[in-house]
């Protein structure tokens, strides 16, 4: 979401608080989608202070495990870890995704992106093998869930691969792109992709830059890093808003 699409959460938060009154548990809704739109843009104490807001709200309203109290819980894990602040965004996510799997179920795809945001801090603190533990346990919830071409599997595989390359094992990271890939590739030789996947940018295209050398000497392969350099816009794009 860009600074274009800003005005309508917020206009959303302000006819609701006119209509329902501040204290709704609708209003954390809404609070939780403008927190969205500061935290893109960069705002992210004006995020940290509406999701905490929400959070409150949720709790009050709705109760300490439901699924929007996992959300709210889990935004403000994203803040933490934008900051830079792993030790604050750890337990932040552990607790979101403790939540998550007592609403939704274990095997629901809230908790693969409960998962995936936990594996980013594991990474960030040099803990592979407790991010790559982390992510295969969120591919196995989102692959059946999902389907192998949803915009979902596309991150945590690409996020899997990095996690390889970060252990120097740039073989494994290519064999996870190539099996993602391919699967793409055969699906869009029979229909037209999926409206997500055009709107995320998930160029199969492999990428014909010589490959550059990574730590170590370590190979990185192209199709690894054109993945890599479309996690980005893919993140972006995707959004998990809170459930009603």
């Amino acid at each position: 979401m860009n600074r274009r699409a800003d005005p309508l959460p917020r206009e959303s938060l302000v006819v609701r608080r006119k209509v329902l009154g501040d204290a709704h548990r609708e209003i954390a809704v809404s609070l939780n989608a403008v927190a969205s739109v500061l935290r893109l843009n960069g705002d992210l104490a004006g995020a940290e202070s509406l999701l905490l807001q929400s959070l409150e709200l949720n709790r009050k309203t709705r109760g300490e495990f439901h699924a929007n109290t996992g959300t709210s819980l889990h935004d403000l894990g994203v803040i933490a870890a934008s900051r830079g602040d792993h030790g604050a965004a750890e337990p932040l996510f552990r607790k979101a995704l403790l939540i998550t799997r007592r609403a939704m179920g274990d095997s629901h795809p809230s908790v693969a992106t409960s998962l995936n945001g936990l594996s980013h801090v594991l990474a960030a603190e040099h803990r592979y093998d407790e991010a790559a533990a982390t992510l295969e346990e969120a591919l196995a919830i989102a692959r059946p869930a999902l389907g192998s071409t949803h915009q979902l599997v596309a991150i945590f595989t690409i996020n899997r691969a990095a996690v390889r390359l970060a252990q120097h094992d740039a073989a494994s990271a290519e064999t996870l792109a190539r099996g993602f890939a391919d699967p793409v590739a055969g699906a869009r030789s029979r229909a037209e992709p999926p409206t997500h996947v055009r709107e995320g940018r998930l160029d199969r295209r492999r990428d014909r830059t010589p490959a550059r050398r990574g730590a170590r000497g370590a190979r990185r392969p192209s199709d690894v890093e054109a993945l890599i350099r479309r996690r980005r816009a893919l993140s972006e794009w995707h959004r998990s808003y809170p459930i009603g």
